[in-house]
């Protein structure tokens, strides 16, 4: 029973994004510790597959808008001292 991919169409939207724009995609989904109690509810469920969906597609997922930014900063270092 789980909750299906179609609550959330902009996923296939950003893998596509991906494929066709040849710029880096970055993706940012908040992480949170879970209680026992949490585990099972249906946003966390939604939560977990729509980043096996976006790591299946090799797209980069961040926790925070600050570590997003930091990855782009270096890769943009990086490619500049190409």
């Amino acid at each position: 029973e789980g909750t299906p991919l179609r609550y959330v169409p902009e996923i296939d939207g950003y893998i596509r994004l991906k494929e066709n724009c040849g710029k880096p995609l970055l993706v940012v989904i908040n992480e949170k510790s879970l209680g026992t109690g949490e585990m099972n509810h249906w946003r966390w469920k939604l939560t977990g597959e729509m980043r096996t969906k976006l790591i299946e597609a090799k797209v980069p997922i961040y926790p925070t808008v600050k570590r997003a930014a930091s990855a782009a900063r270096k890769y943009r270092d990086y490619c500049t001292k190409m």
